[in-house]
């Protein structure tokens, strides 16, 4: 009897600590979680949040704050972002804005590497670009391309001697991605009335997406469980995805492709002889629109750059998670960079700068430079940039 009534008193003794424990637990994941928890964006009406454009194509928020989630393997914390009247990146308020001692004016034109809402608008390379006294105008938003710096660059307005930066990112080029240079404007007219809203999930949901723990313990078990039980892991050199070389993709190389979009970027790789007719049309069309685009901003008496953005599969050891996404499935080693596109540049006269130079100096080893989930730029790849323009363009002129 005194045996049986020891064991219930040590079975209530052990649920009393675990309640306990589970509730110390979580006040201290919500005093952690809440320490960094922001308000969700403000609710706008349709018309206000979809702000469809006639300018890019996309549908633009004229004006909201935007609270941006990474995947917990990238980042713990999410990131609070402030988009001004003119759908540019800001600041929370405007006392934070450095002041401007430099007398020419930067412009920067790209996609979401520029739009960097993974990361605070302190930590991108505009806001460096501003701390060395310069006034910058961030234009960057998703899976904008050639023809959209297009029609923003001739609403730009620079005075002689300003500095524009084009940002060129590889998927501009391939023609099986749906928000590239080629498909942009065949779909254009189909999507620009179309809307899009973002589901409200409430307190509740926002703060799961936001636990300390709760997003940590799943991700790092979740990545546990990928490592010892899944059929590709990342680091399997044999899984389907293709080790490119940089001759011509034989039969047999295109079979294991995981798809078309991922054998454009072998094929940018590759030499242009081995280029499908689409590719070429496509790569034309993209330095026909940037040759444009340059032509009309230096008559204004702006000095234009084009930079070509390489993705995280351009290095061996970045973006390890989601290169091996079922539309690529590089595996981590391999490198598709694009050789072959960067030499076609040359040949038909276009002056580009590849970035994947200065990034692999900047690397400091895995996912240093790129999220291994995300895939775009971390804080320290911004950094890396920054020193690029300033040494290359901007420092002593």
């Amino acid at each position: 009897m005194g045996g049986a009534v020891s064991f219930k008193s040590l079975c209530r003794t052990t649920l009393i600590n675990v309640v306990v424990f589970a509730i110390l637990i979580l006040l201290l994941d919500m005093g952690l979680t809440l320490s960094r928890f922001e308000k969700q964006p403000r609710s706008y009406g349709k018309d206000e949040l979809t702000c469809a454009s006639e300018l890019t194509g996309y549908d633009y928020c004229k004006s909201i704050e935007q609270v941006y989630y990474l995947d917990k393997r990238d980042r713990i914390f999410p990131v609070y972002n402030y988009i001004d009247v003119h759908g540019r990146s800001t600041y929370r308020t405007p006392d934070l804005i450095p002041p401007v001692r430099q007398s020419r004016k930067i412009y920067l034109l790209g996609d979401s590497f520029i739009q960097a809402d993974e990361l605070w608008i302190e930590e991108r390379f505009e806001h460096l670009l501003r701390i060395a006294g310069f006034d910058v105008e961030a234009h960057g938003y998703s899976s904008w391309n050639s023809w959209q710096y297009r029609r923003i660059g001739d609403a730009l307005s620079p005075k002689a001697g300003d500095e524009i930066f084009i940002f060129s990112m590889s998927n501009d080029y391939t023609p099986h991605y749906g928000n590239s240079t080629i498909q942009s404007l065949t779909k254009f007219e189909k999507v620009r009335d179309e809307a899009t809203q973002e589901v409200d999930g409430g307190f509740w949901r926002a703060y799961s997406r936001q636990s300390f723990f709760l997003n940590r313990i799943y991700f790092d078990l979740k990545s546990l469980f990928d490592h010892q039980f899944s059929a590709n892991p990342t680091n399997d050199a044999g899984s389907k995805g293709h080790r490119p070389t940089r001759g011509c993709p034989t039969q047999d190389s295109r079979i294991a492709v995981a798809s078309g979009l991922a054998e454009d970027y072998l094929m940018l790789d590759g030499p242009s002889d081995c280029w499908s007719q689409r590719m070429t049309e496509s790569v034309d069309l993209n330095i026909a629109m940037l040759n444009q685009l340059k032509s009309k901003l230096e008559e204004r008496g702006a000095v234009v750059h084009i930079l070509l953005v390489p993705a995280g599969w351009a290095f061996p050891d970045q973006n390890t998670v989601g290169r091996m996404a079922s539309d690529y499935e590089f595996p981590v080693g391999s490198v598709v960079s694009h050789h072959g596109l960067v030499n076609y540049f040359q040949s038909h006269g276009l002056k580009i700068d590849d970035l994947t130079g200065p990034l692999s100096k900047g690397n400091r080893g895995e996912n240093s430079l790129y999220y291994a989930v995300d895939g775009h730029w971390t804080p320290h790849a911004h950094a890396v940039i920054f020193d690029h323009l300033m040494n290359t363009y901007l420092r002593g002129q």
